[in-house]
């Protein structure tokens, strides 16, 4: 959670709970994840616009949340981290994403 934060604060210190794609895609160039031979920027940014079009239709169910346009929360996050690990290791079991996905 202190990492997701550190990089959401970066270069807008009053957002501390909202990523953007680009912000994810620093975080996983700068934590390691990407790499020239498994996992690229533009599959990160695949993952990160589904996970973001299902949290879309989730909020516009539920007017009770607000609306974030291009940003996701922690736990939207840890979805996109699973989507990448099940893109890139499909025998592994990933329970936080759907099968459609």
């Amino acid at each position: 959670l202190f990492v997701f934060n550190y990089y959401c604060v970066f270069g807008d210190r009053q957002n501390s709970d909202l990523m953007s794609a680009t912000k994810f895609c620093k975080m996983c160039r700068e934590c390691e994840v990407i790499n020239s031979n498994t996992i690229r920027q533009h599959e990160l940014d695949i993952c990160f616009k589904a996970i973001l079009a299902d949290h879309r239709k989730r909020i516009n169910k539920n007017k009770k949340e607000k609306a974030c346009i291009g940003r996701l929360p922690y736990e939207q996050i840890q979805k996109v981290m699973a989507l990448v690990g099940r893109r890139h290791f499909p025998e592994k079991k990933w329970p936080l994403v759907k099968e459609s996905l």
